[in-house]
């Protein structure tokens, strides 16, 4: 609900999951939250897999006089979980029940303030709920740069000592992973990553994993580091934004601390919206001129020739 998360039990290899629990989060309500969604994903060791997203309006959990439905009164209700973007793969629905705790006078004052709140802001704006995560947001672009002094593992058989190392960014639900790098503790990936950052990620941090990879077995856990989001958009408004950072990484507890000072190398820069679509335009503009250009030294040539 917005910067807030309630994560639930796992229920292992089945496709018909009952958890049977309630998830609470206790949101600020001197904030109108606009946005609640509930997301099931396949729990794997190294990532998560996205299984589809139920995104809830606010005021669906209020009655149509405004006063707010009590969680464990009335039914559940099924719903069908949604794509994220385009190319996901999604399918199934969820059975459960949304409402309000509420234990006394007071707290529904407050939620009849917030459902006036809120239908103010619903009525003032034209946007659908997909549109709104459009509005205030931008991309955020990570470059993945390289890494230093990373230390060396033993191979799966326990021969050798070898690092092959890649990396696992993750921002809220979104994970990457790059390429991996073989046979190096000092890598070099050069490779961009994409996020849509959205305004209720502001308060998330951007987390960087780092693993080395086993053919025959378990990737192993190097280490990781984190940068607030707040501290890129600090530095974007600053108009210090594409800067590189070196960035510490807090290693496996196993790992000799004073035998490696291993580090990890990024780039990190937020565009908004309304920059990234002129910056389109303008690249697209500037493609067609050139275009023209060309077609007009080709037709003069000719008419030279002739």
């Amino acid at each position: 609900m917005n910067k807030l998360k309630a994560t639930g039990k796992i229920v292992k290899n089945t496709l018909n999951p009952k958890w049977d629990e309630v998830l609470e989060v206790n949101p600020d309500f001197s904030e109108v939250p606009t946005l609640i969604q509930v997301s099931c994903w396949d729990k794997d060791p190294l990532s998560s897999e996205f299984m589809g997203v139920v995104k809830i309006d606010p005021k669906s959990l209020f009655e149509s006089d405004g006063t707010p439905k009590i969680a464990g009164q009335g039914c559940a209700a099924w719903y069908p979980l949604k794509k994220r973007r385009g190319s996901d793969k999604v399918g199934g629905e969820i059975c459960m029940q949304v409402g309000f705790h509420v234990t006394h006078d007071e707290q529904l004052k407050v939620l009849r303030n917030y459902y006036q709140a809120l239908s103010g802001l619903m009525s003032d704006s034209s946007l659908s709920t997909d549109e709104s995560e459009w509005h205030g947001g931008g991309l955020l672009y990570i470059d993945i740069v390289s890494a230093s002094d990373l230390p060396w593992y033993s191979n799966s058989i326990g021969t050798t000592f070898d690092m092959d190392p890649f990396v696992v960014a993750s921002l809220g639900e979104i994970t990457f992973k790059t390429s991996t790098i073989r046979h190096n503790r000092n890598p070099k990936w050069n490779e961009r990553i994409v996020f849509r950052l959205s305004p209720e990620l502001h308060s998330y941090s951007l987390k960087l994993s780092i693993y080395d990879y086993d053919k025959f077995s378990n990737n192993d856990y190097v280490g990781t580091t984190s940068v607030p989001i707040t501290n890129i958009l600090s530095a974007y408004s600053a108009g210090e934004g594409g800067k590189l950072m070196s960035l510490p990484l807090k290693l496996d507890p196993t790992t000799p601390k004073d035998r490696f000072l291993s580090k990890l190398l990024i780039r990190a820069n937020y565009v908004p919206y309304d920059q990234a679509r002129l910056d389109f335009w303008s690249a697209l503009a500037s493609c067609y001129d050139a275009n023209e250009k060309w077609k007009h030294e080709q037709n003069r040539d000719h008419n030279h020739a002739r």
